[in-house]
């Protein structure tokens, strides 16, 4: 018994040994090699268990004009391979996608799928319902997208083998490699969500365009993004060999594609128009295109193909230059991208937020003229510049606000704050208009109920706010004051403020036209002096005293001094800072000079160096303006805001309050409100200040305020990286 026991072991010993040497041999690695002209196919894979199936009818290849009958499934597309003995590369395994018709199959809707369906799909793997599934798929127009993405694939691996093997070796013809090709094409279209899929299938398109460009020729739009793209290597490669320039869709894909480069949230956000946008932008650089010097380097490369019956890879080395890896001409390109993303940054801002659409005026409005100028010449920008210029050439351009906001299909807000006026502003710069008044040129809002004066400039752009600029406009504003006084508009003073502006040599055409649109909204808007005070305090003694003789000329302009101008004299004296004891001297030595004519007895103007007559100073008065005059609270708060804030820097207060509100993304008004209060500030002054602020920084408002009041993150975000 004991002899027996031992020779059990021994034998058991030997058997486990003989096992352990086959597993060894079946784990070796087998390296085979399919190679023409132009690429290398290696193949490296382990040996596995071959499976054994009881169909022993050779697998073959089904045509696109071959009919076959699948238990209950009538199949008429082909391409596809069918039989049972089909060997994967490596010889020990069964090709992956062959249908072999002895296996189980049960009736299945084409969406099912259960734990068959592995990553590395298997037709022999499938259960019988998957199998039925499949045969569902492959028997119908194949392009439902529900169809779980693993039969794709299996689908997939039949053609990659019969594009990859069957070609190499000649049993393709070309108009079947072109159906194939287009395929694939039609297969990434339908299922290119899958982004394992989409990136199998395009590396195979480009694989065949490289390989046979005697059947598939090179289209530059299909030119991938990626720095691995074989067809953008390859195609720059050959550009740069030729010594020909690089096209604006090459120059994309190669900034695109770069490891040294990533784009930025506008370029991402904004796809479209930062392609076309650096298209044009490359174009202005480089003219018909920029040329690069050949490099010693090689084109060496490979492709991996997706079916685990061609486990290997497919090493590709052309006689080309590989330019790809180059850095001083993706240094020129990464310079327009950033340039690119500069300018849709505020495009992109809008995007970002919670309800907003390309389609949108607010949005549309903040794209680059580059590309603002190319929408559609029937959209609703064309029939608004149409009905701005009939303004202008029937009413000079008035148009109420309302009518403004009705024509554009937008309700028109309580109040016009710094949004809607750079909104309103922009819009008419991007349409080739200037608007007057314009917030950032002449230092006062429009107002919901008043009116808006435009008029044609296409260089309104270049619009800069001078001194000369400035002083005049002072002069208009105190002018129409005067003016309005007895609620009555006298021509001869009118014309003395236009004679003003176009006598000026320092003013530039585009000034005079603002500032002649500004006459007018002025002359058409109650008077009043909020937010002036900061204005005059920027003038020396010297212009605030030319101003005064110039409101002394347009109350002389009937003749007559009415007690109520003189009174009016004499607060806009104090608010200049001079004194008002010397209206009545400066009204007679004024009055001595005019000229008075016979005939119609209208009085001549003053010329214009006596508006340059100086006088000894006098000495400021005690008061200033706010004695004269009480403006809003909200100006005054204003006014007193601007005055104190340092661009980088809010008061305590407010610094305070912004710090609080950006822990929401969301206040209630009510909440706004009590928490304002808190800090003794009052809501609209502080939102307007913060956004002030805001936009010394980053150039865009951090608050949007529509009842509730929202904090945009990507604002906050923005500030937070700028103050390190």
């Amino acid at each position: 018994m004991k002899f027996f026991f031992i020779l059990f072991l021994v034998i058991l010993y030997f058997s486990l040994k003989k096992s352990k040497k086959d597993a060894s041999m079946d784990n070796r690695q087998d390296i085979r090699k399919y190679s023409d002209n132009l690429a290398e196919f290696q193949i490296s894979t382990n040996f596995q268990n071959r499976i054994e199936t009881k169909n022993k009818i050779l697998g073959v290849w089904k045509k696109p004009n071959e009919s076959i009958q699948i238990d209950i499934y009538k199949i008429t597309k082909g391409f596809f391979y069918y039989g049972g003995q089909l060997n994967a590369l490596n010889e020990y395994q069964t090709e992956s996608s062959l249908v072999d018709d002895t296996l189980p199959i049960e009736n299945a809707l084409i969406t099912y799928q259960d734990d068959s369906l592995s990553y590395w799909a298997k037709y022999s793997k499938l259960s019988a319902k998957g199998r039925g599934a499949y045969l569902t798929w492959l028997s119908s127009e194949r392009n439902n997208p529900d169809t779980p993405i693993g039969y794709i694939f299996i689908y997939f691996y039949g053609i990659e083998r019969r594009l990859l093997i069957d070609f190499n070796r000649g049993d393709v013809s070309d108009e079947e490699c072109f159906s194939l090709y287009n395929e694939v094409l039609r297969l990434r279209d339908i299922y290119g969500k899958n982004n394992s899929f989409y990136s199998y299938a395009t590396n195979l398109i480009e694989y065949f365009t490289i390989i046979a460009p005697h059947i598939i020729s090179i289209d530059s739009s299909s030119i991938g993004g990626s720095y691995h793209s074989l067809l953008f290597r390859y195609c720059l490669a050959t550009v740069v060999k030729k010594g020909e320039a690089i096209s604006p869709e090459l120059a994309f894909a190669w900034v695109e594609g770069s490891q040294d480069y990533h784009f930025r949230t506008p370029a991402n956000r904004c796809q479209n128009e930062f392609k076309k946008l650096f298209i044009g932008r490359y174009i202005e650089k480089f003219g018909d295109g920029m040329k690069v010097k050949a490099n010693k380097s090689k084109f060496d490369t490979y492709f991996q193909p997706a079916s685990s019956s061609l486990l290997g890879f497919v090493s590709i080395r052309l006689d080309l230059p590989d330019p790809s890896m180059l850095k001083a001409p993706l240094k020129k390109l990464i310079t327009i991208a950033d340039l690119c993303t500069d300018e849709l940054n505020a495009y992109s801002r809008y995007l970002g937020k919670q309800g907003t659409s390309k389609d949108d005026l607010f949005g549309l409005i903040l794209l680059p003229n580059k590309l603002f100028s190319n929408l559609d010449s029937n959209s609703i920008f064309s029939e608004i510049k149409e009905w701005i210029q009939k303004s202008i050439n029937e009413e000079n351009g008035l148009i109420t606000v309302k009518d403004f906001y009705s024509k554009i299909n937008i309700p028109l807000p309580q109040n016009i704050n710094k949004k809607e006026s750079e909104f309103i502003s922009n819009l008419a710069q991007k349409i080739n208009f200037g608007i007057a008044p314009d917030l950032r040129y002449h230092n006062i809002k429009i107002k919901a109920d008043g009116v808006i004066v435009f008029f044609n400039e296409e260089d309104i752009k270049y619009l800069e706010q001078s001194e000369i600029f400035t002083q005049t406009s002072i002069i208009l504003r105190l002018g129409t004051i005067v003016i309005n006084a007895n609620n009555h508009t006298n021509e001869a003073e009118v014309s003395l403020l236009k004679k003003i502006i176009e006598q000026d040599t320092e003013l530039s055409t585009v000034e005079k036209k603002s500032l002649n649109s500004y006459l007018l909204w002025l002359l058409n808007t109650p008077s009043t002096m909020n937010g002036l005070k900061v204005e005059l305090t920027k003038l020396g003694m010297e212009e605030k005293k030319s101003i005064s003789y110039v409101l002394i000329n347009i109350a002389l302009s009937d003749g007559i001094i009415h007690p109520s101008k003189s009174k009016l004299l004499e607060k806009l004296y104090t608010a200049l800072g001079l004194d008002k004891s010397m209206v009545t001297q400066d009204i007679h030595i004024l009055s001595s000079k005019r000229i008075i004519p016979y005939q119609n007895k209208k009085k001549e103007f003053l010329d214009e160096e006596m508006i340059k007559i100086h006088e000894e100073e006098t000495k400021d008065a005690q008061s200033m303006l706010d004695e004269i005059f009480t403006d809003d609270e909200e100006d005054n708060h204003s006014i007193q805001s601007d005055t104190n804030l340092d661009k980088n820097k809010l008061d305590n207060k407010h610094q305070e309050l912004y710090e609080v509100l950006v822990m929401k993304a969301e206040w209630s008004q009510e909440e706004t409100h009590l928490l304002c209060s808190k800090y003794g500030l009052m809501i609209n002054v502080a939102i307007e200040t913060i956004n002030e602020w805001a936009y010394r920084l980053v150039d865009a408002p951090v608050i949007e305020e529509d009842g509730d009041i929202f904090i945009d993150r990507e604002i906050v975000e923005e500030i937070l990286e700028l103050k390190g």
